[in-house]
This record gives C-alpha cells, sequence and structure tokens, in this order.
C-alpha cells in the first residue's frame, strides 16, 4: 500500500495535473479500479452516489456512497468535463481502445518523476484502501461491497432500492488518511485551479473548520473565503469583494495588518 508519505508527496506535487489529482484522490477514497474511474461519467453520479455499470466482473457493479471529502473535488471535475466523463480528455489506446491505456502511462511517468520505488502503483491504492478500511474494523461484506469482489453478492437493484446504501455509507464516511491528507485530497489542486491567474502574488492558504471555508493571502490582501461559493462561481480570485447569503458576508478583505488572524474566525463572516 501506498504510505501517508507518499500520498502527501503526490497530492502536493506542483506538476500534478487536476485529472491525475483527481483519479488518485477518487481511488483513495473509493476503492475504485483505474479503469472504472476512467470511465466514470457525469451522469453515473448521482444521489450522492458513484454508480458503476459494468467491470471487469459481475461483482463490479455496484454503488459507492460519495465521501464527503470528494464531493468538491467532484464538482470542479464535472465543471472541468469536456466530453461528459469526469476524468477529461483522454486518449483511448491499447488493443482494447481503453480509455485508461494512455493515462496509466501518463500516471507512470508522474510517479517516475516522484522516484518512487516499482511496487508503488497505481493500482496498489486499492490495497491502500482496503488495509486503510480494514484497519478501521468496516465489515468484510461491506468491504467486498464497496470494492466490487466476487464475494460481495449484491445487485445493483438491491442498492437503488434504497435498502443497504446507508450502512455502507455511514462505513465509507469514517476513512480518514490524517488531517494533512485530507486537507490536500479535498482542496489541494482546487485552490490551484481558483488561483490560476494570481502569479506574481505570494499565495499563503490556511484552512478554517471543518475545511469549508479557508484565508488566502494574496499580495497584501487576505481574504477568508467560502470554497462553495467560489465552486459555484458567486465569487472568484483575485477578486476582492464582498459576497452575501442571507445577509452575511462569505468574504472578507482584510489589510496586511490583519494577516496574523488567519485561522481565526471573522466577526459576522460565516462559518
Amino acid at each position: 500500500p501506498w504510505s501517508n508519505e507518499n500520498i502527501k508527496i503526490c497530492l502536493d506535487f506542483k506538476n500534478i495535473t487536476l485529472n491525475e489529482f483527481g483519479a488518485t484522490a477518487l481511488a483513495l477514497y473509493t476503492g475504485m479500479r483505474l479503469d472504472e474511474i476512467c470511465n466514470l461519467k457525469k451522469t453515473d453520479i448521482h444521489e450522492n452516489c458513484i454508480h458503476i455499470y459494468k467491470g471487469k466482473t459481475k461483482s463490479s457493479t455496484r454503488v459507492i456512497p460519495v465521501h464527503y471529502l470528494l464531493k468538491d473535488l467532484l464538482h470542479l471535475l464535472n465543471l472541468k468535463s469536456k466530453d461528459g466523463y469526469i476524468i477529461t480528455d483522454l486518449c483511448p489506446g491499447g488493443y482494447d481502445d481503453k480509455r485508461s491505456a494512455n493515462f496509466q502511462k501518463k500516471l507512470k511517468r508522474l510517479r517516475d518523476k516522484l522516484e518512487w520505488p516499482k511496487g508503488v502503483v497505481f493500482h496498489s491504492l486499492r490495497n491502500t484502501f482496503s488495509t486503510r478500511m480494514e484497519n478501521l474494523g468496516i465489515p468484510s461484506n461491506h468491504l467486498s461491497q464497496l470494492m466490487g469482489h466476487e464475494d460481495g453478492n449484491m445487485a445493483l437493484d438491491v442498492y437503488s432500492g434504497g435498502l443497504a446504501i446507508e450502512p455502507l455509507r455511514e462505513s465509507i464516511s469514517k476513512l480518514t488518511y490524517g488531517t494533512e491528507v485530507d486537507s490536500l485530497a479535498k482542496t489541494g489542486v482546487i485552490l490551484r485551479e481558483l488561483c490560476r491567474g494570481t502569479s506574481g502574488f505570494r499565495c499563503i492558504i490556511r484552512f478554517h473548520r471543518h475545511l469549508h471555508d479557508f484565508s488566502i493571502a494574496i499580495g497584501a490582501q487576505v481574504l477568508r473565503v467560502s470554497l462553495f461559493l467560489l465552486l459555484q462561481g458567486r465569487c472568484s480570485l483575485p477578486l476582492f469583494t464582498i459576497s452575501h447569503n442571507i445577509g452575511k458576508p462569505w468574504l472578507r478583505v482584510a489589510s496586511s495588518s490583519d494577516r496574523s488572524s488567519i485561522g481565526t474566525s471573522y466577526k459576522g463572516v460565516n462559518r
């Protein structure tokens, strides 16, 4: 399995692309195979679940509740999609014309840049997911159903009827890789995407309670921003204005002298 240090180095790598980041985070928090991730369409995600309709085995057909840390990332991947796929704009390859073929080679080049041992490969993220869930005491039948193993023995119609999804949702919500990794997985590459166009400025980012909002220091300005509003396009960077939601400001501009207050709450700012 990947160590937490491996995960942090990968997710925080300055040259990682949105597709590479998204695929890695999805594998970490769903246990999905690379081919399943590459074939995942925007329309396959609904009711706060990922629906896999076909795969390498019959038991691959399954439903995976979306981990709460993936919600904002999936929203961004959805917005950026050019072709209806969550991992967008891939060039199929190989004898069977798989969408994952050339992307897998790209992921290998990323690992080569990080100079990792040969055993640390993308597919071993499934083992990382499995090991972490087992260590958390997740029931083996839940893990089999989430990962699409042969002993899952639960058909898709059972999930769609709403009979068994809540126990799985409870199980997957317990998954954590620690504060540092979870923070990177939730917002690491999202902030890079949002901060494009701020070159020449020094960006300092710190997260607030529950990772729902954050402060950004850009040049001499300090912003506290609602991640939700940014993803919805209701405010942007580096637009230094105040947005409102039910009369409460979600974004505040402070002077450089207030930079020491990063990480504390501002009066009247929605938390």
